[in-house]
């Protein structure tokens, strides 16, 4: 592109400078963007949904293709490969959950009763609310990534023990749950929560509510001090 500057009366011409795009070209960029985005989130939808429903190891780059209904190598324009896939679909998953759950670890305020029953619920939510929840959780797939991308979904499994940690922690100082093994108790809420998935449905009986309460009735039946240190424990 060629410009005219005058400078001392004198006319230079030939001075390069910079096409910038216009009104439309940034229109049609970010367009391009913003289906960039889509195609991303797309891709990890599917994936996941074939992950949950074939296995990481009969799910194919093509099958996530053709569920996306975009060619191979629009894939590996976002992903290096079906490992990064996996490894993105569950870091999304934690990171979510955690996010949900943080409130929580450091809450100095409210009974761990109270604390316990918000953690059930929204990890039942987070789990099983439609659409369909998360597929994908704690170690299952986990053995699929790569020893750096396993770290970093280990870490943030390790920050939802550590807050389920402290709940518990805090309702056997409290003398509200009895003295427990802190791990084996983690594990054993987790798991019922987990599990879950295979057998709830939302056009059965109870509602997500309902089962939440339930679980924690249970959990709390099992927590609380014997008979010679029991304090009454009310259900809301």
């Amino acid at each position: 592109m060629v410009i005219y500057i005058w400078v001392n009366e004198r006319l230079f011409t030939n001075v390069q400078q910079p096409i910038r795009p216009g009104v439309v070209g940034i229109r049609k960029m970010t367009e391009k963007q913003g289906r960039g985005a889509q195609t991303r989130e797309g891709i990890l939808v599917e994936a996941e949904r074939l992950f949950y429903a074939e296995g990481f190891d009969r799910t194919s780059m093509r099958d996530i293709a053709t569920a996306c209904g975009c060619s191979q190598g629009n894939i590996y324009n976002h992903f290096h490969s079906k490992e990064e896939v996996l490894y993105v679909v569950c870091l999304n998953e934690m990171q979510r959950l955690i996010s949900m759950l943080e409130p929580l670890e450091n809450d100095d305020n409210t009974s761990p009763v109270e604390q316990l029953r918000a953690f059930i619920e929204r990890h039942v939510e987070h789990t099983l609310a439609p659409p369909k929840g998360e597929l994908l959780h704690f170690d299952i797939e986990l053995r699929h990534l790569s020893p750096p991308h396993q770290a970093e979904i280990i870490k943030l499994r390790d920050a939802y023990d550590r807050i389920l940690r402290k709940i518990i922690r805090r309702g056997v100082d409290a003398g509200l749950f009895g003295k427990v093994d802190e791990k084996l108790a983690n594990y054993a809420i987790a798991s019922i929560i987990v599990r879950a998935r295979f057998w709830y449905s939302l056009q059965g009986e109870l509602s997500l509510t309902e089962l939440s309460n339930g679980i924690l009735k249970f959990l709390l039946n099992g927590l609380k001090p014997g008979v010679k240190n029991r304090q009454q424990v009310k259900m809301a």
